[in-house]
This record gives C-alpha cells, sequence and structure tokens, in this order.
C-alpha cells in the first residue's frame, strides 16, 4: 500500500500542471500523461484506496502552481474552490461516478477522468 501511494504522489506530481487539457488552439496545450492508474483499475479499488488517490491527487492540484501552472487559471482555480471544503472520500465518489457513468473511458488514466469528473462538478462561474 505504501508504495502505491508514494507512486501515485509522484505521478500527480509529475502531471501537473493540468492546464486545458482539451485547450483551444489559439491557448498553449498542456502536455498531460496518461498516469499510472487506468479508470478501470480505480473504479476496482475499495474506498480506502479511491480515497487516497483522491487526496493525492488534490494535493497535486494544490501544489501545481510550484510546477508553474498559474494561481489564476480559471479551471484550476475552479476546481480548488469547490473542492475545498469536501473530504477526500466526496472527491473519491465524485470520480467513482462519473468513471461508472462513463465506462467507455475505463482506458484511459484516472487522472483525465478525475479532472473532466471535476470539471463537470465545479463548473468555471
Amino acid at each position: 500500500m505504501a508504495t502505491f501511494t508514494c507512486r501515485m504522489m509522484v505521478t500527480l506530481l509529475l502531471l501537473l500542471p493540468i492546464g486545458e487539457a482539451f485547450s483551444q488552439e489559439s491557448e498553449q496545450t498542456a502536455l498531460v500523461s496518461q498516469g499510472f492508474v487506468k479508470a478501470e483499475q480505480y473504479v476496482s479499488f475499495g474506498q480506502s484506496q479511491q480515497t487516497t488517490y483522491a487526496a493525492g491527487l488534490m494535493d497535486g492540484m494544490y501544489l501545481a502552481p510550484a510546477f508553474d501552472a498559474p494561481n489564476n487559471d480559471k479551471y484550476l482555480l475552479a476546481i480548488r474552490n469547490c473542492v475545498k471544503d469536501m473530504s477526500a472520500t466526496q472527491v473519491a465518489a465524485i470520480i467513482m461516478k462519473y468513471a461508472n457513468e462513463h465506462p467507455e473511458k475505463w482506458h484511459m488514466g484516472t487522472n483525465l477522468v478525475a479532472y473532466q469528473a471535476l470539471r463537470e462538478v465545479c463548473p468555471v462561474k
């Protein structure tokens, strides 16, 4: 479990900043890796592992500005503000619900599926 958590944290740190992964041509596109954990693996995790993944994902987003992600990026800011009062268990449930509703995306990295799930729940205002 400790090795898994370590690998997950390193993955998240390497993957962030996540800018607009599907940006318009006029904007610079962020290069986002699929990561180590596929969404199909995530849905098979127990709640404890899902919660740990969600906590690592959010910690990575909070740390993203240290890797030159702009603090004022509209998507990063919207997600951070949206989840600031949520528990990691709540974030994990959001990711799980989205992944279960989109099995066609199970081949994708959980980081990408989680980002899409959070973008849906935490729209830019």
